[in-house]
């Protein structure tokens, strides 16, 4: 039945269910959902991303979603009761969530993860806060520079922040070569 999706092992899971009590496809149950919790902790998303992702990502969200909450019910039940069919309707549930969500990770490009980050990490209220700073000073700038003192403090401004803008931009990819200078390095070298 298993067939280690996504380089995963599921030995303890064969092991835990091959054993026929009710405890052991508890701890199959948890060691899937284990599993699964690695998987979303190695993807370097945050975990907001991938649970407002995953009703997209799996093939069979209900059995997916069904399969979690009686993992919690497990942790939370200690006398929670579960037959061996359904253990292993919940574990494969897990495998297919788990196999979906790898390839889905393998088919996600650096501008999708991008646009993840920022549609869920920056909240919209930001944007429009974001948005309305930067039209009142650029509104302010036009104003100040049609005067001789607002002009001349506006060309100060923007001067020094040409110098700071060109430095920012030197450090930082200075600091780039280095960190891909270093792991081409640890690649050539097996490190």
């Amino acid at each position: 039945m298993m067939n280690e999706p996504q380089n995963q092992d599921w030995s303890f899971v064969e092991h835990a269910l091959e054993e026929g009590t009710c405890s052991g496809f508890k701890m199959a149950i948890l060691e899937s959902e284990k599993i699964f919790q690695q998987m979303v902790k190695n993807c370097h998303f945050k975990r907001p991303v991938v649970i407002k992702e995953l009703p997209k990502i799996l093939s069979e969200p209900e059995k997916f979603f069904h399969a979690r909450l009686i993992a919690e019910k497990i942790i939370l039940e200690p006398n929670f009761e579960i037959t061996r069919e359904d253990a292993k309707n919940i574990i494969a549930a897990y495998w297919r969530g788990v196999q979906d969500f790898g390839d889905w990770l393998e088919g996600v490009g650096w501008l999708e993860k991008q646009f993840l980050k920022i549609k869920y990490y920056f909240p919209k209220k930001a944007f429009a806060k974001a948005g309305i700073f930067l039209f009142l000073l650029i509104l302010f700038i036009q104003l100040a520079n049609k005067t001789q003192v607002g002009g001349n403090a506006i060309a100060f401004i923007a001067d020094w922040n040409d110098f700071l803008f060109w430095k920012i931009i030197i450090a930082v990819g200075v600091c780039a070569i280095l960190y891909f200078g270093l792991k081409i390095t640890k690649v050539y070298l097996g490190k």
